[in-house]
């Protein structure tokens, strides 16, 4: 079971044993149990994904850092929030059992999910275009032909 609706990512800063510090996405919660969740402490391992920051379009909103409310996962952005050093990329934690106590962490089907197939989408595109490539050479045999004819 997936657990949806209204909520947020919880992201937090986890210092790596180097001294190095990353940002985990620690999984979605619905806004009504926001209040149960609480900075994870102390060593732990965790396990995820590295992820690139998504990027910003012209419908998404602009951020509220000052309460901490952000519309990309912009881990520059985030960690400056939260006054630590940014880095390029941040971690997806994987899913832990069931997924049903929040935080959850990401499912890696999830992730998988959300990668665009759109390999018949660029097959048609690039047919289209040799095909509209062969009626160009097809118009100009054509009319050169035409030319020399009457020429």
């Amino acid at each position: 079971r997936q657990l949806s609706g209204f909520g947020r990512w919880v992201f937090q800063g986890f210092r790596l044993e180097d001294g190095g510090i990353i940002l985990v996405n620690r999984g979605f919660v619905p806004e009504s149990r926001m209040g149960q969740i609480g900075p994870a402490s102390g060593p732990d391992t965790i396990t995820g994904f590295l992820r690139a920051p998504e990027t910003r379009n012209s419908f998404t909103p602009q951020d509220l850092p000052a309460i901490r409310e952000f519309y990309t996962r912009d881990p520059s952005a985030i960690a400056a929030s939260l006054g630590l050093p940014a880095a390029p990329f941040y971690l997806e934690a994987e899913r832990e059992g069931d997924g049903l106590k929040p935080p959850a962490g990401v499912d890696v089907r999830e992730l998988i999910d959300r990668i665009p197939d759109n390999h018949l989408q660029y097959a048609l595109t690039w047919f289209g275009l040799a095909l509209t490539l062969l009626g160009v050479f097809a118009a100009y045999v054509w009319q050169a032909r035409r030319s020399s004819a009457s020429a």
